[in-house]
């Protein structure tokens, strides 16, 4: 009791990972792996057309995933046995009549744990790492929404709401790459909201790595959204500070800058293979035609298989299950909405995340305006991307509002409200 009393953030942090440990039991305890290898016997040949024994029937099949199976873990075989032989993985033999690998972007060659894949076997360091995202991202979210006074308890719940998004754990499954370019996003918030106190090293650093971190991690559209988001957070924050500093402001901006050339060594080849490449003059309206979300999508908000599941083989959604996923949980919804109620009585910070969840949960659904400032403004990068994408950070803007929810309730204390999320 001591100890609680005395390390409250360590208590927290420990219940945390008993959770994650419990999520991921079967990893952990019964030797399964978070990876979609029964893709392999179950949809090509010549596996498929073998009988597998102790499976009358065909051995299981979960349709999603497939990158994984075809793209991605062939890769990081490529860049770990490359490494491991003294090579700098710079082309890949094996794609088409060859084709560049540092270059690819997503073979995040340069990952921050890849060094993992060098202690242990693949399959146990992909392991890992996937079980080590959601931990990450609850640090990073707990200690931005320390930093903005929400109160413990507070800070907690929007951390694991975050971490356990469904938008999160769907994408272990299909590309842990983006989800590491992603999670960072907070503690470069959190590195903004320090710097813009007072210019120290400590804050510097981190604002430099979290922005190299998520570009070796190797998702670009990710990376994108981090900086865009964190530089108009920097803004709003200088914008309503009574006394501004021009030369915090210059700091900061210089902190993005060195993230920037740090990670040069993989954005350089990256930019130079998307413009040898047929990308940037391709016509992508069918593909935003498949992936915007139409408006029916927001009943998964309650129900996140409303549409059926691939897992089950009752997936009936307009586009892949992992693209489109919205929910956050029903307890986390209720106190998103009961910040949304109070927000034109809340700070500005509550208004900014407000705003920002509801224009970033719109531009990734089928409307006009998505439809005109992501596709038809033709704009470079932006117009070549998976649209609905953007959930990330409409999911991170919930999952804040869900900890400035509780916060409120806690501070006000009144828990009335707390019956809702009982019956939820």
């Amino acid at each position: 009791m001591k100890f609680i009393t005395k390390h409250p953030d360590s208590t927290l942090l420990g219940i945390f990972i008993l959770c994650t440990v419990f999520i991921f039991r079967n990893v952990i305890f019964f030797h399964k792996v978070p990876f979609p290898g029964n893709l392999l016997v179950s949809f090509y040949q010549p596996w498929i057309s073998y009988p597998q024994g102790g499976y009358p029937h065909g051995p299981a099949a979960k349709p999603i995933g497939f990158d994984t199976l075809r793209s991605f873990y062939p890769t990081r075989t490529l860049v770990t046995d490359s490494v491991k032989s003294g090579a700098l993985p710079l082309w890949n033999p094996h794609s088409f009549s060859g084709n560049v690998l540092l270059g690819a972007y997503q073979s995040a060659v340069f990952f921050p744990l890849g060094f993992l894949f060098l202690l242990f076997s693949q399959i146990d360091a992909w392991s890992a790492i996937i079980i080590l995202s959601p931990i990450f991202a609850y640090i990073f979210t707990y200690l931005f929404l320390r930093e903005l006074k929400l109160t413990r308890k507070a800070s907690f719940f929007g951390a694991i709401t975050w971490a356990f998004s469904g938008i999160m754990i769907v994408w272990w499954e299909e590309m842990f790459m983006a989800v590491y370019s992603i999670l960072t996003l907070p503690i470069v918030l959190f590195a903004i909201e320090r710097l813009l106190k007072k210019t120290t090293v400590g804050p510097f650093i981190i604002l430099v790595g979290g922005i190299a971190a998520s570009v070796f991690s190797g998702w670009f559209q990710a990376t994108f959204y981090l900086v865009t988001f964190s530089v108009v957070w920097l803004v709003f924050r200088l914008l309503s500070q009574k006394k501004k500093s021009f030369m915090r402001f210059v700091f900061i901006v210089f902190g993005f800058l060195t993230g920037a050339l740090v990670s040069g060594i993989q954005l350089v080849p990256g930019l130079e293979a998307y413009v040898l490449s047929s990308r940037g003059s391709t016509d992508t309206k069918v593909m935003f035609a498949q992936f915007f979300a139409g408006l029916t999508q927001l009943v998964t908000f309650l129900a996140p298989d409303y549409f059926g599941n691939p897992a089950t083989h009752n997936y009936f959604g307009t586009s892949f299950y992992h693209e489109q996923v919205i929910w956050i949980g029903i307890p986390a919804l209720i106190f998103v909405l009961y910040e949304m109620l109070h927000v034109f009585r809340s700070p500005g910070v509550s208004r900014f995340f407000t705003t920002s969840a509801i224009v970033t949960l719109s531009l990734g659904f089928s409307l006009p305006t998505s439809w005109a400032i992501l596709y038809s403004l033709r704009l470079p990068f932006v117009s070549e991307m998976t649209p609905s994408r953007i959930f990330f950070l409409s999911g991170f803007c919930f999952s804040v509002l869900a900890g400035m929810g509780v916060d409120r309730l806690v501070k006000k204390g009144s828990w009335r409200p707390m019956a809702l999320v009982f019956l939820a």
